[in-house]
């Protein structure tokens, strides 16, 4: 096994970049520092000046990540998104891989003049030797000119600072969840406008999950959500979107007294309908009763949610 630390990059074939390295821990560490977004927003690298805009993961067979930044103007400067093939934890990963340029970037070198590149098929593997880890990333690219260009890039570079920051963080037994998450997936039989439509007309919100006051489809676009009003709580959440792939994925903020977090929807077509996937992220590990109420409210608004579609087809 190679020494800890040390990255190496080889081109095997004229279209495959296959990258090594090992981390000084145990491979279910490693695995979660490489699938949680909470991690992973600590360590990825991203050129100086850019900040995190989403970090979404969905591991599992069908389920789709999405990683973006801001560029230092605050406009969006670069997406990477993509669809697991293969799920094997924690020793296996492939993914489709997409990455798109926005205004942002700012005509950043390293990343091309802008727009959407051709997709690559990335098989991440590790395997753990005497507490050590060895991980290879094969990717494989659609020709040769996009494989010399990733490789011209800056990758390498890039990668190993990112990696440098996980070694630390490896190293300081970091992967312990900062925050906690909850996730809820339902199988409806309805096509994935059909439900888009239910998690984006005011009017529908108001039947299975709150009144959405002043909403609007709108990337930043805040709005609230009146709950019924409690002892101590007037029942207003502060939303605000970060995300929208039509009729694919929404994301907005779930803020209410000092609960400061996340829900994301996220529709994978079926052969029988919508995979519906909700995960609220963002919990403190001192929330717990709050997180123990959100998964059951988020059990009973799916509940309303099913039976308003199956009205709608009656």
């Amino acid at each position: 096994m190679q020494r800890a630390g040390a990255l190496q990059v080889s081109t095997p074939t004229d279209t495959t970049i296959v990258i090594t390295r090992t981390f000084d821990a145990p491979q279910k560490l490693v695995w979660e520092a490489m699938t949680r977004p909470d991690l992973l927003r600590r360590w990825m690298f991203c050129p100086p000046g850019w900040t995190w805009a989403a970090c979404e993961m969905d591991v599992r067979v069908g389920g789709r990540f999405r990683w973006a930044w801001n560029g230092p103007d605050g406009n969006l400067a670069m997406t990477i998104s993509g669809e697991h093939r293969e799920v094997t934890p924690p020793a296996k990963i492939v993914h489709t891989e997409r990455m798109e340029m926005g205004p942002g970037a700012g005509g950043c070198a390293a990343h091309g003049d802008g727009g959407e590149h051709p997709p690559v098929l990335t098989t991440l593997e590790l395997d753990e030797r005497g507490g050590k880890t060895r991980m290879k990333m094969t990717i494989a690219c659609p020709t040769k000119e996009v494989r010399d260009a990733m490789l011209a890039s800056g990758m390498e570079q890039g990668m190993e600072a990112g990696y440098q920051t996980l070694d630390a963080i490896l190293s300081e037994g970091g992967t312990k969840p900062s925050t906690e998450s909850l996730s809820i997936v339902r199988d409806l039989e309805h096509p994935p406008e059909r439900v888009w439509r239910a998690l984006t007309d005011p009017a529908l919100l108001a039947r299975w999950l709150l009144p959405a006051i002043g909403f609007r489809l709108e990337m930043g676009a805040a709005f609230k959500l009146q709950a019924p009003p409690q002892p101590g709580w007037d029942g207003i959440v502060s939303c605000r979107i970060r995300s929208i792939e039509p009729q694919a994925r929404l994301s907005y903020t779930w803020v209410t007294g000092d609960l400061d977090t996340v829900v994301t929807f996220t529709l994978t077509p079926t052969a029988t309908g919508t995979r519906l996937s909700v995960v609220h992220s963002g919990f403190k590990p001192d929330q717990k009763q709050a997180l123990g109420g959100a998964r059951y409210g988020w059990k009973v608004m799916s509940d309303k949610l099913v039976e308003m579609l199956a009205e709608q087809d009656a």
